[in-house]
């Protein structure tokens, strides 16, 4: 019945999304962050790198979903791993903090790489004007996710044939959404054993298995330091400096909080 409802929930959600995109659309300049977003996404439209690969009759062969810089760094080895097969790939990408960086992933793909700003405010179900459709736009047979970005829009690929893959999967902040949602996938790699266990115990008819991607992306980033610092002369002028303190009279954070800095005092 949970089943039942949850998809119903989610063609629903794609029924009421059009009028509410025409709204968004409409209201725009009244709101100037709904208009950067909208804005962001439109770039969509003129951007030959967002160009769908159906409008050249090819088929990709993986699609990528990645909410921020984070969600790219973590299934960048898998890409990377593809790009070397001469794999086609289309990464759906949420936020605009990501954007540089899936810009200069498609540049150096030599024409593998198609990227989608995902349309939140100009959503519909089918491609048209400025309103904009995840759904005609890619061509992959296997969507693979990252952590719990579940949009409803994505999660409906399940509906369209498309296999749904979950990797660093994370049983962190259970919900009835959630679970549900984790329910429509093919196959989920947890982010280690432990949770790995959980989702094979709540599961049991999905393939489950552990890997953390974030291993393989630290291991690659200590083997291009070298170059990635001497390519900056401000990193390495950094460096230089820190050399010169005393390891006793220095400490470095990897990132911190406004509070967090108070220790400091």
């Amino acid at each position: 019945m949970s089943r039942i409802i949850f998809i119903t929930l989610l063609l629903l959600s794609a029924i009421v999304r059009g009028p509410i995109s025409l709204l968004l659309i409409v209201l725009k300049n009244l709101s100037k962050p709904l208009k950067q977003r909208i804005d962001f996404e439109r770039k969509n439209l003129n951007d030959e790198l967002s160009r769908s690969f159906l409008n050249d009759q090819i088929q990709a062969d993986y699609c990528f979903e990645v909410s921020s810089e984070g969600e790219l760094e973590q299934v960048r080895p898998l890409i990377e791993s593809f790009l070397q097969l001469n794999k086609r790939i289309e990464i759906i990408f949420s936020s605009p903090s990501v954007e540089a960086k899936c810009i200069k992933l498609s540049l150096d793909s030599r024409g593998l790489i198609r990227i989608l700003r995902l349309p939140i405010a100009s959503f519909f179900p089918f491609t048209f004007l400025f309103f904009q459709s995840p759904w005609s736009w890619v061509t992959a047979p296997k969507i693979l996710f990252c952590r719990y970005d579940f949009f409803p829009e994505l999660l409906s690929f399940k509906f369209f044939g498309k296999k749904l893959i979950l990797l660093s999967a994370s049983a962190k902040k259970p919900s009835w959404f959630k679970s549900q949602a984790n329910s429509l996938f093919n196959l989920i790699i947890a982010a280690n054993d432990k949770e790995a266990l959980h989702f094979r115990n709540s599961f049991v008819n999905t393939k489950v298995l552990a890997f953390d991607f974030r291993v393989p992306r630290i291991f690659q980033r200590i083997d291009n330091a070298s170059i990635v610092l001497s390519s900056h002369k401000e990193l390495s002028d950094y460096l230089n400096f820190l050399n010169t303190v005393s390891s006793t009279n220095k400490i470095i954070l990897g990132s911190a909080w406004e509070s967090d800095l108070v220790i400091l005092k």
